[in-house]
């Protein structure tokens, strides 16, 4: 998978402040610039301090509620799979700070907002599907993004609606619903209901809290696997040793039978790098332990 240079984008002047401000009411940019007077009363209220990134007020602080979850993953053909209950993804601060970036934790973990504009995902208008940072869950489809003017990557319609959590957020003095990844936590965004038709709403994302899988996904595939076995019979495929005790496997998706390969394979674990890797797993070999991330 591609992986993409994420700046460090955080709320630091009196104009970013008014770009927040945007965010959180809902507004769009355009409309917002008209009144220029707002980011100057909004300094001068802080007494000239800038607000940076303050945690969520929320109802909970413990999003994830459950020892599982019920979700939908991704199918090799574009679609969503069925329901299936899965346990939720757990970690320490510090597995979280190790897996993620600064930015990222800032963010997905910490409840953070991005500076407006300035997203890695914001002006992406390729074909694909955006999965979570944290477990890689399914999150939105480039079908449903639109532009809505406010800076941020917006959705009207998430892959599936198990696949997200919200909370109320009552923080800077107002109720909104801020919304995060089922299975694991992260935090996402916020929804409004001041989207485009069929839904009207408008899920307002963070580029930090998610990742993307350009669809068709060009070259060959690779899943990392803990596994000792001879792949020799497979065509096309080729393994790796990695010094981490995990093999990398290149296969090419259009010719090699993915669930053959690991039932061959018998790996004591797995790490994906594509979505549909994680449904074609579960089915071929249940209960092997998964890596739920792409790793940077």
């Amino acid at each position: 998978m591609r992986s993409v240079d994420r700046e460090k984008t955080f709320l630091s002047t009196p104009l970013d402040f008014h770009w927040h401000l945007s965010h959180l009411h809902g507004h769009s940019i355009q409309s917002m610039k008209a009144s220029v007077l707002l980011s100057t009363a909004a300094a001068a209220v802080l007494g000239g301090f800038v607000l940076l990134n303050a945690a969520d007020d929320r109802q909970s602080d413990n999003t994830m509620k459950s020892d599982s979850v019920t979700v939908r993953l991704f199918n090799a053909d574009g679609t969503a799979a069925a329901p299936v209950t899965l346990p939720t993804v757990t970690r320490t601060d510090d597995e979280w700070r190790a897996r993620l970036s600064p930015e990222q934790y800032k963010v997905a973990r910490d409840h953070g907002t991005e500076r407006a504009f300035c997203g890695v995902f914001h002006d992406n208008h390729k074909d694909g599907l955006y999965t979570c940072i944290g477990c890689g869950l399914p999150l939105f489809e480039s079908k449903t993004k639109f532009d809505s003017g406010t800076g941020w990557p917006s959705f009207f319609q998430p892959f599936a609606k198990e696949n997200i959590g919200s909370t109320r957020d009552t923080s800077y003095g107002m109720v909104r619903e801020e919304v995060h990844c089922a299975r694991c936590g992260t935090h996402l965004g916020h929804v409004f209901p001041d989207g485009p038709a069929p839904t009207r709403l408008r899920y307002c994302i963070n580029s930090a809290s998610m990742d993307f899988h350009e669809e068709p996904e060009p070259g060959p595939a690779t899943i990392r696997l803990k596994s000792a076995a001879d792949l020799g019979s497979f065509a096309g495929v080729s393994k790796a040793e990695q010094d981490d005790g995990l093999v990398s496997v290149s296969y090419d998706p259009e010719k090699t039978d993915l669930a053959a390969l690991l039932k061959a394979a018998k790996p004591a674990a797995v790490e994906f790098t594509r979505p549909e890797q994680e449904t074609v797993t579960r089915e071929a070999i249940p209960g092997v332990p998964l890596d739920l991330a792409s790793r940077r």
